[in-house]
């Protein structure tokens, strides 16, 4: 439950923050949680990382 707290909390950040090629160390950071949280245990928490991935792709399409 707390994994799949912290990964709504990085899609949330992902879909409210400005985020631009000059914050390479966070987007390193998102990319790590949503590859981390694609390794989930729980269902729900893949499907808030596959979730995540799709709006992180939008916003770095060179990086996804």
């Amino acid at each position: 439950m707390v994994r799949e707290n912290c990964l709504e909390y990085l899609n949330e950040i992902i879909l409210h923050w400005e985020l631009s090629g000059k914050d390479c160390n966070i987007l390193d950071l998102l990319e790590e949680g949503i590859r981390l949280g694609l390794e989930e245990a729980s269902v729900r928490g893949r499907e808030i990382a596959r979730l995540a991935y799709l709006n992180f792709r939008r916003i770095s399409s060179k990086r996804a």
